[in-house]
């Protein structure tokens, strides 16, 4: 599914867990299950817009859209290799760093490449991503979004995530971790 993306500087309510999202929403006086309505809607249907979440009342809707943004990154460029097949995505972030994930297909699977930080403190020799140097930590949702927006377009399911991108991700420890909880929560589908 194609979507108008765009990035604003609301704050994000992608990438919160849905511990979180239940904390938030019980913090602002809504049911604990609106939270999972909105958790399967962001991570499950990869949805963009509060509009679509059919099945939560106008007025929380509106009221989530007033204060709160589910875009946290814009797709860029895409090239694929034409011998391996290989896919190469740059995505720019609301502060306009661009980063890169990769798609890496195999007959039986498609791997994803993540990126956890913009640049990389490290300046690990082997390793281009450290002569452009350490930009920002990437967040939870920017981590998630490299996944959907990878994914639309591309013939194949993605079944696997690595997070070898750009960035070393134990540096990125909390968004790293609630990134994984994300993609392993039992609400969310669509990896193996």
């Amino acid at each position: 599914m194609a979507h108008i993306r765009q990035i604003n500087i609301k704050p994000q309510l992608k990438g919160l867990t849905l511990a979180g999202l239940q904390k938030l929403f019980l913090k602002n006086g809504e049911a604990k299950y609106r939270a999972q309505q909105v958790f399967n809607w962001m991570y499950n249907y990869k949805v963009i817009s509060f509009d679509v979440m059919e099945n939560l009342p106008k007025s929380l809707r509106s009221k989530l859209a007033d204060e709160y943004s589910l875009v946290t990154l814009e797709k860029v460029n895409e090239a694929a290799s034409k011998t391996s097949g290989t896919k190469k995505l740059l995505f720019r972030t609301a502060a306009g760093h661009v980063i890169e994930s990769v798609i890496i297909p195999e007959e039986d699977r498609a791997t994803l490449c993540i990126s956890t930080q913009v640049g990389c403190p490290l300046d690990c020799k082997f390793c281009a991503t450290g002569l452009m140097g350490y930009k920002m930590n990437l967040t939870p949702g920017e981590i998630f979004d490299q996944y959907m927006l990878s994914q639309e377009g591309f013939e194949k399911p993605i079944t696997n995530i690595v997070y070898m991108g750009m960035g070393e991700p134990l540096l990125n420890y909390e968004s790293t971790l609630n990134s994984l909880e994300i993609f392993s929560q039992e609400m969310t589908r669509g990896l193996a």
